[in-house]
């Protein structure tokens, strides 16, 4: 983990950032009921809580997301609404004027942006904002020409007194993308947690799940290249042995997503299922194996979750997948299908590489938490005062 700033001791972190009065703004907590980057603050901010590192509050005033509703009600000020489809602009833009009159009461020494929309500030704060990845400036192909997301990102970036990015794949697109000085740009890893005791979900959820299965999470939509996992599953043994591909999130199949699944897989496959995040663990547990077939990511909790769940993962050759799986996964070529069916066979056929693969997945998931991710971040808060 590397950092624009030079390390200190915990404890005498601890004793200076203590006090540190911090505010995340509501942006994506408008945006996501669920989601990665709702899940990393409010994950961030128990642990600074719980550590006293620094005294957090998300201002959220109307919300959609379900993580501030399980969390410590002293992190969060705001009242959850019904989620519905489309409406997280509207609702950030009904937030703006009570968010603003909120943060001011507040008096925060560091505003943390949880997007690119805008960077709050309250008096003297100093601004910071993490950025998650640059998909949308490597690849701005898949995505439709009113997304401003690059533009807004690089005023947020310009704007911001320091920028955190996830891991240092993500720095090194950032660097050479925007221009920005190095000295102003740090990064700190994001964690995960310990996966429940006893992950049992609602037994409505278990008459879906096989008995022999491939996992993927998350979207399905063009960078997460879902199509060439269907492609390269169809084409393994394991499909014709009657293994099935199990989908958690990214909703139903779309029509497009039917047809290439029933022309690969046949009717009726694969498994498309949501639910809590005791669905979410109890997959972990129970897959042959996890595959995530990205062809860029700025991170990748999920490898992270199989890892720490002892499921074996196999991975996309992707310059952040390499940093954070190290070599607790198999890696392919997500370009090439081919390359992905081999992975996955190799996985399926060797007792010996799934127990390699899973305790290598233990060790290598045993050096990411949110408690090193809430000390981390405040380094960089302390250093900003």
């Amino acid at each position: 983990m590397s950092s624009a700033f030079p390390s200190r001791a915990g404890a005498t972190l601890a004793a200076s950032t203590g006090d540190l009065r911090v505010v995340y703004d509501w942006q994506t907590f408008c945006l996501q009921e669920y989601g990665g980057i709702s899940r990393y603050v409010v994950k961030l901010a128990g642990a600074g809580a719980r550590l006293g590192l620094f005294t957090p509050t998300i201002v959220a005033p109307l919300h959609r997301n379900a993580y501030l509703r399980e969390a410590d009600p002293a992190l969060y000020r705001g009242w959850r609404v019904p989620s519905v489809p489309r409406t997280g602009r509207i609702l950030y833009q009904v937030n703006r004027v009570p968010g603003a009159a909120m943060v001011k009461a507040i008096q925060p020494h560091i505003v943390h942006a949880t997007y690119y929309w805008s960077l709050p500030r309250a008096g003297s704060s100093r601004s910071v904002v993490t950025v998650y990845d640059m998909i949308h400036e490597r690849l701005p192909g898949v995505f439709g020409r009113r997304d401003r997301t690059r533009e807004l990102k690089a005023a947020a970036v310009r704007s911001a007194d320091h920028v955190i990015c996830i891991s240092n794949s993500t720095k090194l697109d950032l660097l050479e993308a925007t221009g920005v000085p190095e000295s102003r740009v740090s990064v700190v890893h994001l964690g995960v947690e310990d996966p429940p005791r006893v992950a049992v979900p609602d037994a409505s959820y278990l008459a879906a799940i096989p008995e022999r299965f491939v996992l993927f999470v998350g979207e399905r939509a063009r960078y997460k290249n879902f199509s060439n996992l269907v492609r390269a599953f169809g084409d393994s043994y394991l499909a014709r042995q009657g293994v099935e591909l199990v989908c958690l999130g990214g909703g139903p199949l779309s029509a497009e997503e039917r047809r290439h699944t029933t022309r690969h897989l046949g009717k009726g496959k694969p498994q498309c299922v949501s639910g809590s995040d005791a669905l979410l663990w109890y997959l972990y547990s129970k897959a042959m194996m996890f595959v995530y077939p990205s062809v860029y990511e700025g991170f990748g909790i999920p490898l992270l979750e199989a890892m720490r769940s002892a499921c074996p993962v196999a991975c996309s050759d992707i310059s952040a997948f390499r940093e954070i799986a190290g070599s607790a996964a198999v890696r392919f070529d997500p370009n090439d299908p081919g390359t992905m069916t081999r992975a996955m066979e190799a996985i399926a056929e060797s007792d010996a590489l799934r127990a390699d693969l899973v305790q290598r997945g233990l060790k290598q998931a045993a050096k990411f938490s949110w408690e090193r991710c809430a000390r981390m971040t405040a380094e960089v808060y302390a250093r900003l005062m």
